[in-house]
């Protein structure tokens, strides 16, 4: 019997688009939207007669290898972590760059490409190495900015360009005179809903430990003068180890508000995703609903298989880390998300809400920030829209952003609370 003619994959207009302008200079910035079709893009960009390589997180390796099976299934396409001395396509995860030092390659596609974003970082200095060579020059990333401009100017000397300017706005009519960004949202492509967010304030549980913690901070503020400036500087990797139990505690007791809201959307019919961080919490909702659950050391195959048996109805509640759960995958079965906890970036919440905002959901994502009445939750809230506003001026050029934001504000925060 014969094969079936298969489905031939057509890129979108605004893929298109972006492929041209991709192919016509050395490199260029992708800064498409969540769910835009950022992988079909770099395909376009990659070429078999030409030694190609894809730098991706481990956790989409097998996902661009089966994308690309998709889109060019004639291409012959390598995973190993050794260079291949041919033209063709190689995929390698980010830490495969140590094995690839040295090793010259015509046209570099670099995926989620905010991970390379510490110029300090060795895997960052092994893809600088990499991309001095290559004539061709993909850098892809939802989120160029994650807390301040030094990111994505750290992107842009990636791709040759190590002056650009330090002020936001100004950075972003850079980027676009000089034709290095191509930017697209989701909403300019399709015809989406933006998501509803919502805020439950919530009464702390068990706070003992978190008293305690606070009066440790507060008690070497003294020891310091009252001077914020001298304590971080003489007790700074003891001030972030306590403000790192503070934020874990406050989301163990943020577990049984938590149970109560999840448990009415289960009761009114609804699929619900939940993100939260730490691990003790992860966990105790995960077995209170008896609900698949995806964090760091969920395996590749165990993951596809909870995400699909979450997508096929099997559950109605499906736990998520953050960190680990907020980039390659769909769940489009829910149109409900919530935070018990928060990521320190606006664009790791983007991402992970848009697992459910994206295409092929069909209807408006709302989602619940769960916000307990203490301040390092509350203001960890305020930070996140201060960088949010940062980072939509460099990408978007929208001129409202204040200073950026860190640890140190949350510390600040503690030490001068009434």
């Amino acid at each position: 019997m014969d094969d079936e003619p298969k489905h031939e994959m057509v890129p979108m207009l605004h893929q298109k688009a972006t492929i041209e302008t991709c192919l016509s200079q050395r490199s260029t910035l992708v800064a498409c939207g969540i769910g835009t079709g950022k992988t079909a893009i770099g395909i376009g960009c990659l070429d078999p007669d030409r030694r190609s390589l894809v730098v991706v997180p481990a956790s989409l390796k097998h996902n661009w290898v089966d994308e690309i099976g998709l889109w060019e299934p004639s291409w012959e396409v390598d995973v190993s972590d050794k260079d291949v001395p041919k033209p063709g396509i190689h995929v390698c995860s980010y830490n495969d760059l140590v094995d690839l030092w040295g090793y010259k390659y015509d046209v570099v596609v670099a995926d989620e490409a905010h991970y390379v974003k510490n110029p300090g970082a060795r895997r960052t200095q092994r893809l600088q190495h990499i991309l001095d060579y290559a004539q061709r020059v993909v850098l892809m990333t939802a989120t160029p900015a994650l807390n301040n401009v030094g990111e994505t100017r750290n992107l842009l000397a990636l791709m040759g360009y190590p002056d650009s300017p330090t002020d936001p706005l100004r950075l972003n009519e850079y980027m676009v005179r000089n034709g290095l960004m191509v930017r697209v949202r989701l909403s300019d492509i399709i015809d989406i809903v933006e998501p509803e967010f919502c805020r439950i304030n919530v009464e702390l549980h068990s706070v003992d430990e978190i008293v305690r913690l606070t009066n440790d901070i507060r008690d070497l503020y003294v020891c310091s003068g009252s001077d914020f400036g001298k304590m971080w500087d003489e007790y700074r990797p003891v001030l972030v180890g306590k403000l790192t139990q503070i934020r874990k505690h406050v989301g163990i007791a943020k577990i049984a508000d938590a149970v109560v809201e999840i448990d009415a959307h289960v009761k009114a019919g609804r699929n619900i995703i939940v993100f939260a961080h730490h691990r003790h919490v992860l966990e105790s909702l995960a077995e209170t609903f008896d609900a698949p659950l995806l964090y760091g050391s969920t395996s590749l195959t165990k993951r596809h298989e909870l995400v699909q048996e979450f997508q096929d109805g099997k559950h109605k509640v499906i736990i998520c880390s953050i960190l680990a759960a907020g980039v390659g995958i769909t769940l489009t079965k829910s149109h409900h998300v919530m935070f018990v906890e928060f990521p320190w970036t606006p664009s790791d919440y983007d991402q992970a809400y848009g697992r459910a905002h994206r295409k092929g959901q069909e209807n408006q994502v709302h989602v619940i920030d769960l916000v307990a009445n203490h301040r390092v939750d509350q203001r960890h809230i305020e930070l996140l829209e201060q960088k949010r506003g940062i980072c939509d001026t460099i990408t978007d050029g929208d001129p409202q952003y204040s200073a950026t934001t860190t640890q140190k504000t949350l510390l600040r925060s503690i030490v001068e609370a009434n």
